[in-house]
């Protein structure tokens, strides 16, 4: 019985290592549309979006992201630690606020790419972004170094979006928090295209649900009796402030 028990259990690690490895192979494939993406964004200076290039490049930048804002009298020492999980080639938070001070740390897999297309520009973003994946955040900085991590629009990009965040509770030091600001099931409106393979949205209980063809993970139910959440769903978009519990 024990060796047929451990065989099966085999059985069953060979296939999730298979499915990791096909996750993997498929996310890889969808990385040079990303690059591709922002070079035009970085050679057209914001295709669309000229303000919101100028002011990730403006060191004098003022934080306006109210979740992250709105956490600030709850953080006790200066500098405030924020981490951007999957930041793209510059940050879009901004640097500044009138009373706190910021240490702001940029990651995301594809940095020496987009290092590249900045050293083509001529361009040096005020927070180089460096490089690293959301799923080992706790390897690259160690528990509790920062008092807030952030995602904007990068989870669905994510090989495994619920160990990104479970690592960015990792990384943020007791009572700390994990803030999300993304597009409402973009994968499907992008149709899984590129690196968007994941969805986000908040079930009918109010949990925040992640899903993709298959696949439903509640992020909620998952996180229960380590951090609190509190999400909302606003027109197209979900945001969502976990505090991790003491």
């Amino acid at each position: 019985m024990i060796p047929a028990a451990l065989e099966s259990l085999a059985g069953r690690l060979r296939q999730l290592r298979a499915s990791l490895e096909a996750k993997e192979t498929f996310w890889r494939r969808g990385l040079p549309h990303e690059v591709d993406w922002w070079e035009r964004w970085i050679a057209d200076e914001g295709r669309r979006w000229p303000d919101e290039f100028r002011e990730r490049l403006d060191p004098e930048t003022q934080l306006d992201e109210e979740l992250i804002v709105e956490l600030l009298p709850s953080v006790p020492r200066d500098p405030v630690r924020i981490l951007d999980v999957g930041a793209g080639p510059a940050t879009s938070l901004g640097k500044r606020h009138p009373e706190r001070e910021l240490r702001i740390v940029a990651v995301d897999p594809l940095a020496d790419e987009y290092a590249a297309l900045w050293r083509r520009a001529g361009v040096q973003p005020p927070v180089p972004t460096e490089r690293g994946t959301g799923e080992r955040l706790a390897e690259l900085f160690g528990a509790g170094a920062f008092d807030i991590a952030y995602a904007r629009n990068a989870l669905d990009h994510t090989i495994d979006p619920l160990a990104v965040v479970e690592q960015m509770l990792e990384v943020v030091g007791e009572s700390g928090y994990v803030v999300l600001r993304h597009s409402r099931n973009e994968a499907a409106k992008a149709r899984y295209r590129g690196l968007h393979q994941w969805n986000l949205a908040l079930g009918s209980g109010g949990d925040l649900v992640l899903s993709r063809p298959r696949h439903r993970i509640n992020v909620s139910a998952a996180l229960a009796g380590r951090a609190e959440l509190a999400c909302r769903q606003e027109d197209e978009t979900v945001t969502c402030v976990i505090r991790k519990s003491s």
